[in-house]
């Protein structure tokens, strides 16, 4: 007997520094912060930089604590 079984993953939508629509799984995001550098690593319209399990990272356009808001509602 197979048992099947299925996960339902709830995504987030967020925006990238060029517009693009970003759907990001909110259990893989293991920190937020303030984009504050202005060395011009990150373009000049993110907010705040999100990082993941997996050590990458990306800037959106969400300020960290919108960001947060909508990480809290789903768990």
């Amino acid at each position: 007997m197979v048992a099947w079984y299925h996960a339902a993953v709830t995504l987030i939508a967020l925006t990238g520094p060029n517009g693009e629509e970003l759907d990001i799984n909110p259990v893989e995001v293991v920190s937020l912060r303030v984009e504050f550098d202005d060395s011009g690593s990150f373009h000049s319209l993110v907010q705040c930089v999100v990082k993941f399990v997996d050590g990458s990272f990306i800037g959106v356009r969400e300020e960290c604590k919108k960001v947060r808001r909508m990480i809290e509602a789903i768990k």
